[in-house]
């Protein structure tokens, strides 16, 4: 035997060992190159359902989600999970985590209010997400995606609320967030225009302080005549020529506040700014159980209409009435004028049946401080007001996602049982591939 035949006669034993040292080697950085995966959970439970994926496919370009969330482990991770599957799915969705603390003037600058809060960036267009789950963020991407088509108007020239106005009364904090999240805003002036532009999606009508002209309310009513929406934000006093929309749409505001004497559990010393903590069933309202604050707020009364469906979303409670005597802190002692509430402060309307596709939506508040400058920021009432747009734009009749009911079986490790699996996985298992070759040698010896 030549010494060629001898020294592959002493090499054959180990090359079993190492092919196999290799084979791993080569997996361990191919799975690292590649992003292959495959979810085996019976209900598919790791991967995004297919409204999802269909949507991320019409979806042409970078999507950016930035997480604001402090470093807790937990939260982080739980996003985290949610968000890694649309990266599997689109290559260019860009994931990001910022602790808020590090970055204090730019988490006020984008109005970010919630740890954990996701804000997701699409062809300049933003929408924020509190709910970390695929039926949120999904949602969220469809109306980031549709949001060039919603323009709302506004009424000007009649002393309202001004949608891009920085003084306390206005509403331009408000409308920044609205403008963030896609929406277009134009204010209009009824006296200088024929008839309300063709294209707007949704009339917004903000306390004016004195008497809309016969003409206005005429183009008014015409937009309600073809299928109109509506949010009209009231305030305490005249309703300046505004009796015949409201005896239009089949409803009444009081004459006195809405009185609520609970307010003192929940730090408010006026009785007139009833705090609202419960909500009737409504797709504004579906899962959203934020306090928020109506600082004087009237209450809205349905009257009898054949035409139209009411539904309140917005209810004082149970110890609430309307007053109409003053000064309202000596109510507090005497008698209520009023039967006890709860009392509505805020209404949805729509026909009744509905006479197109998309049915009708319009929504009276009694209040429009809440979405004010100097009382946005209280509680719930930014979402609130959002929700109400949302609903209003019909950005409520988006993805539903099939739930998955698959079993779910949890495999958690503590720190001490993850660093034994890998020293296992990286260092014990080659080690008895190599013993198993060496005894095996040592055999055919």
């Amino acid at each position: 035997m030549g010494p060629h035949h001898a020294l592959m006669s002493r090499l054959k034993p180990w090359l079993w060992p190492a092919l196999v040292v290799v084979l791993v080697s080569l997996l361990a950085w191919f799975s690292g190159q590649h992003r292959y995966q495959w979810d085996w959970t019976a209900g598919g439970n790791n991967s995004l359902s297919a409204p999802s994926s269909e949507l991320l496919e019409r979806l042409e370009g970078p999507i950016d989600m930035t997480v604001f969330a402090s470093k807790k482990a937990n939260l982080r991770r739980q996003i985290q999970q949610t968000l890694i599957r649309y990266k599997r799915y689109k290559h260019d969705v860009y994931i990001h985590f910022i602790d808020p603390e590090t970055v204090p003037d730019e988490v006020q600058r984008l109005g970010i209010t919630t740890d954990g809060e996701l804000r997701i960036e699409y062809n300049g267009r933003v929408e924020h997400v509190t709910k970390h789950t695929e039926q949120a963020v999904t949602n969220a991407l469809n109306r980031v995606a549709r949001a060039g088509e919603r323009w709302i108007v506004y009424t000007t020239g009649h002393g309202e609320r001004d949608l891009l106005g920085t003084a306390n009364h206005d509403l331009g904090m408000f409308g920044d967030s609205m403008l963030r999240r896609g929406y277009l805003i134009q204010p209009v002036n009824l006296t200088e225009i024929y008839e309300i532009p063709a294209n707007t999606a949704l009339m917004i009508i903000a306390g004016p302080k004195v008497n809309l002209l016969d003409n206005e309310m005429n183009m008014l009513e015409a937009f309600l005549d073809n299928g109109g929406n509506l949010l009209w934000l009231s305030d305490p006093g005249d309703t300046n020529g505004l009796k015949r929309l409201a005896h239009k749409i089949g409803l009444q505001l009081s004459s006195g506040l809405v009185v609520d004497p609970t307010t003192l559990l929940h730090g408010v010393t006026l009785p007139t700014f009833p705090v609202v903590t419960r909500y009737p069933e409504h797709p504004i309202t579906k899962g959203f159980d934020l306090i928020t604050l109506f600082p004087e707020t009237l209450a809205v009364h349905a009257l009898s209409n054949e035409n139209w469906r009411f539904a309140p979303i917005v209810i004082t409670g149970d110890e609430s009435w309307i007053e109409t005597t003053q000064p309202y802190a000596q109510s507090l002692l005497e008698t209520p004028s009023t039967p006890p509430g709860p009392i509505t402060i805020g209404m949805a309307v729509e026909p009744a049946p509905p006479e197109h596709d998309h049915t009708q939506r319009i929504v009276v508040m009694g209040d429009g401080d809440f979405l004010s400058n100097a009382y946005l920021g209280n509680g719930g009432n930014l979402e609130l007001g959002l929700n109400i747009i949302n609903w209003l734009s019909y950005d409520d009749e988006l993805i539903a996602l099939p739930a998955k009911f698959g079993p779910v079986q949890s495999f958690n490790l503590s720190k001490t049982g993850a660093l034994i699996l890998a020293i296992g996985s990286l260092f014990v298992a080659p080690a008895l591939l190599f013993a198993t070759g060496f005894v095996v040698w040592r055999r055919r010896r």
